[in-house]
């Protein structure tokens, strides 16, 4: 007799319905709803969905590889060198008391790593400390090549210590590992080393070659050279990116790198033009260091999100208004009120980058329904920097100044995030009870839906969230690290426009 329902099935059938849940909060869900489904969900696969620690920590990888059934659990694998790494790891709670500190090498990891035959994230952003990772490095990418799992999301920043830090030429690497396998990829974060010695290789060949890719979210650092096997065989990446096609591209980040004087010429242009109108099905853009070509206005339909380098202060370029009205998160920095009339255009704007503007009506004219505001009172750096001993004259100067902009931004009344505005080092808070405390107190008073605001405190900027009383009126607040940061592949206000990144 069939079984009624779900919970009548085999254990073994179970286990095969619970393998199909990528998603550690997915997995909490499903063991909540049953004791039986908790049985299996806890601790077998969520606390094995994500695992992030050093390459080294070799106790780990020789438990996985020892328990197999464990290894095919992980789906989300992050690893570097270096203490960030260790002291942010992420293991599995049940092996966390036998794990002693990573060794200078590992015997395990690759095994362990032809275990992980579910794995879909992928993420090794590092540099590498000595001429034995360097090989290590190597070692890794190979063996992500040839791995049997199929990735969806593939992230690899690194750096050589041969090149980049002792500068001594290591003769053993190896660095001709075949190109990895990317027909199953939706997510690419590419940032190799780009060195003489490093570059070229089959990451870019491979990428910028197969026709087709599922790709729906790239970051591309464009490295210098030429990509031998394309074309003749003389041409470099910005020439070719003009040729390729990523039909399901919706998210795009590039950036030059250590490319000297890229994009200065007209073919190069050109051919980051051609990139952009051929790619329909783009929402977010962001070009850093890099400018913003001429574009069609039936181009970038879907674009929601932009990023791109100015070509100088005096250059004040419009987009065609069919593809401003269509923009919610601006994250050019507009510099100065002459530069406010980009936004003209941008209705639905809901996130923005200003620096050094007065005129604050003319920005709510413009963009009335802004929730996350990056505002530089200045427009200069040393917003940010220590600058020595604030004068009692520049101090009571810049509270003027602030105390008038405060009113100004009350006509914002959809605004939850304010950045910089405070981050100054003039109005450090320092006391609870200070002329910078009850500016802050009236600005989130003056606008109810403010929840978050970066402040300067102990020396440095810092973000707090905005406490408030049973009829919403300010009542402290309480600094945070992190701003809801609902999707690690997303930009997201906590990346503050550094564009779309795995």
């Amino acid at each position: 007799m069939a079984p009624k329902n779900i919970l009548g099935l085999s254990n073994e059938i179970l286990e095969d319905v619970v393998s199909e849940i990528n998603l550690p909060q997915d997995l909490l869900n499903l063991a909540l709803a049953s004791k039986l489904f908790k049985d299996i969900v806890i601790p077998n696969h969520i606390q094995l969905r994500r695992i992030r620690c050093h390459i080294y920590q070799d106790d780990l990888w020789e438990i996985l590889t020892e328990k197999p059934i464990l290894a095919a659990n992980i789906r989300s694998l992050q690893i570097g060198f270096g203490r960030y790494i260790q002291e942010e790891q992420i293991v599995p709670s049940m092996f966390s008391t036998s794990l002693g500190k990573p060794k200078s090498d590992s015997q395990y990891f690759f095994k362990a790593l032809n275990k992980m035959n579910r794995l879909t994230q992928f993420n090794m952003n590092t540099t590498s400390q000595t001429l034995e990772d360097d090989n290590m490095l190597d070692e890794i990418i190979f063996a992500i090549a040839e791995a049997p799992f199929r990735l969806q999301d593939l992230a690899l920043g690194h750096l050589y210590s041969n090149v980049h830090g002792t500068g001594i030429a290591n003769t053993d690497r190896k660095i001709s590992y075949p190109a990895p396998h990317l027909h199953s990829l939706t997510g690419l974060f590419l940032s190799h080393c780009d060195c003489q010695r490093c570059y070229p290789n089959p990451l870019y060949n491979a990428l910028f070659s197969i026709s087709d890719l599922p790709l729906r979210n790239l970051f591309l650092s464009l490295a210098p050279g030429r990509l031998p096997g394309i074309g003749d065989g003389s041409l470099e990446m910005v020439d070719v990116l003009g040729w390729v096609h990523w039909p399901q591209l919706q998210k795009v980040t590039l950036l030059p790198g250590t490319y000297p004087n890229a994009f200065e010429s007209k073919s190069q242009m050109d051919s980051l033009r051609t990139f952009l109108i051929r790619h329909t099905k783009l929402e977010a853009v962001s070009l850093f260091q890099i400018p913003l070509p001429d574009l069609p206005a039936d181009s970038l339909p879907r674009l929601h999100s932009l990023d791109f380098h100015w070509k100088g202060r005096e250059h004040t370029c419009r987009l065609p208004q069919s593809i401003a009205r269509t923009i919610y998160h601006f994250m050019a920095a507009i510099e100065g009120d002459e530069m406010l009339d980009v936004l003209k255009d941008m209705k639905d704007l809901r996130s923005c980058k200003v620096n050094g503007i007065s005129n604050i009506a003319q920005l709510h004219q413009f963009s009335p329904y802004l929730e996350k505001l990056s505002y530089s009172q200045t427009g200069e750096s040393s917003d940010w920097e220590d600058r020595g001993k604030v004068t009692a004259k520049a101090k009571k100067e810049v509270e003027k100044i602030t105390a008038e902009r405060i009113q100004a931004l009350t006509a914002f009344n959809c605004l939850t995030h304010l950045g910089r505005f405070l981050a100054r080092q003039e109005l450090e808070l320092s006391a609870p009870r200070s002329r910078q405390t009850d500016m802050l107190r009236e600005l989130a008073n003056s606008i109810h839906t403010l929840k978050y605001v970066e402040i300067y405190k102990q020396g440095r900027p810092t973000w707090i969230r905005i406490e408030r009383d049973e009829e919403g009126q300010y009542a402290g607040f309480d600094e945070t690290d992190g701003l809801e940061k609902e999707n690690p592949r997303s930009h997201t206000w906590g990346d503050f426009y550094d564009g779309f990144r795995l």
